[in-house]
């Protein structure tokens, strides 16, 4: 399969979606679809692949700002995107595809993956780049304003800043790169509603930006705002009896020392033992049992080892 140097190529940009890249060579050139662009293609929805778009792109020369296979996004099947940006730019981000992208900071609103008119999802090969199938204007859709630690959490994920000033349980310096962004988010937003997922798992919720919200605001809040730790802890205490919930907090612990050992997380593993074993002890009390919070402590330390927990 070779890509074909079309009569029309201006540059992808730095930050354009691969695939995004070719159907935008294929409208500027009015071809009907990307598959014209390549000679011995075997099918036309190779062409979403991830990995396939950034190998054909990265033997262009005359494409320009060769993607890399980090930047592409995990979702190949339907467009997630900003409609203030399309209005501007017209083309696709990179960004808004992964699973855990849910906003644009330039206009500090929510992400949509629907037409906002037939409001079905956008199928990544039969979407017009401004355009859905049915007709309507992308750029049309209602837009939402995003509160600041949704704002600060898509910073992190996009260019791995803690702005100074603002607050954030993880150092500014915390040296994590993009995949280990991602899967923090991610598991994050498993955590609070699906405590038996990994890192390794998925929440399928994440697959479409209304049932993403909730959880994708859960993760900002506790890594951005002041009293988001003890929220999201607060919230996992309310589950099922009391005996649960306090091992599922040691568990989120452990979680993190097995997929986060990174010294950044300490603070955060930190204060979630310290609300454990206030908890613990608050729960003993409560039922006629004696205990030390040295004892609590150690205990909890010993607990949250990195061992493959049951």
């Amino acid at each position: 399969m070779e890509l074909i140097k079309p009569p029309l190529h201006p540059d992808r940009f730095p930050d354009e979606l691969p695939y995004g890249y070719l159907k935008r060579l294929a409208e500027l050139n009015q071809y009907e679809s990307p598959a014209w662009l390549f000679r011995n293609l075997s099918s036309p929805s190779a062409l979403q692949t991830s990995a396939l778009s950034v190998a054909e792109l990265s033997a262009a020369d005359w494409a320009g700002n060769q993607p890399t296979a980090s930047a592409v996004g995990a979702n190949t099947q339907h467009l997630r995107y900003c409609p203030l940006c399309i209005a501007e730019r017209g083309y696709w981000r990179s960004a808004w595809q992964s699973w855990v992208s849910c906003a644009c900071t330039k206009h500090q609103i929510w992400l949509v993956d629907r037409c906002p008119s037939c409001h079905s999802r956008l199928p990544l090969a039969s979407t017009n780049l401004s355009h859905c199938a049915c007709g309507a204007r992308l750029a049309e859709a209602p837009v939402e304003i995003i509160d600041s630690p949704v704002e600060q959490m898509q910073i992190f994920l996009d260019e791995g800043d803690v702005p100074d000033g603002v607050y954030s349980i993880l150092p500014k310096e915390h040296g994590l790169d993009y995949s280990a962004r991602t899967a923090l988010i991610s598991l994050l937003c498993n955590w609070l509603d699906y405590p038996k997922l990994t890192v390794h798992n998925f929440n399928h919720e994440l697959k479409q930006c209304g049932t993403a919200r909730i959880h994708l605001v859960n993760a900002a809040e506790l890594l951005f705002q002041p009293e988001g730790l003890d929220t999201f802890l607060f919230r996992l205490s309310q589950r099922d009896s009391p005996e649960y919930y306090t091992s599922l907090i040691l568990k989120f612990v452990l979680r993190l020392n097995i997929d986060f050992p990174q010294p950044c997380f300490d603070t955060l593993k930190h204060q979630a033992l310290s609300y454990w074993v206030h908890l613990r002890k608050a729960l003993d009390q409560e039922q006629g049992r004696s205990s030390e919070i040295a004892d609590l402590w150690e205990y909890a330390e010993w607990q949250v080892l990195p061992h493959d927990p049951k």
